[in-house]
């Protein structure tokens, strides 16, 4: 699960007190997040501990209104990929329980 570590960082990112919010940072986290989740399929399920969970949902939320722009995915090499679809991914694939 080693790859979920960018929505971690990305919270911290934009979470530390008293310190100003870097929005290089920031950016690199969101591209790094959905860099590396356009790799997941759609049948796709990870059980997460709830904590990180968490991390996600609020990432996807937080991001919701200032998704990437076509021009990364081309950067990526994937330029057919749509963001709104990658982030609904996310949520679908991760869950903090097993599904059926």
């Amino acid at each position: 699960m080693n790859y979920l570590c960018p929505i971690t960082i990305y919270k911290k990112t934009g979470q530390k007190k008293g310190e100003q919010i870097d929005s290089k940072k920031i950016a690199k986290h969101k591209t790094d997040i959905f860099r590396l989740a356009i790799m997941i399929t759609p049948n796709s399920n990870f059980v997460l501990p709830q904590s990180i969970f968490n991390d996600l949902q609020t990432f996807v939320e937080a991001i919701k209104n200032d998704l990437p722009g076509n021009q990364m995915f081309e950067n990526l090499g994937v330029p057919n990929a749509n963001a709104q679809d990658i982030s609904n991914l996310l949520i679908d694939s991760f869950s903090s329980t097993l599904k059926l």
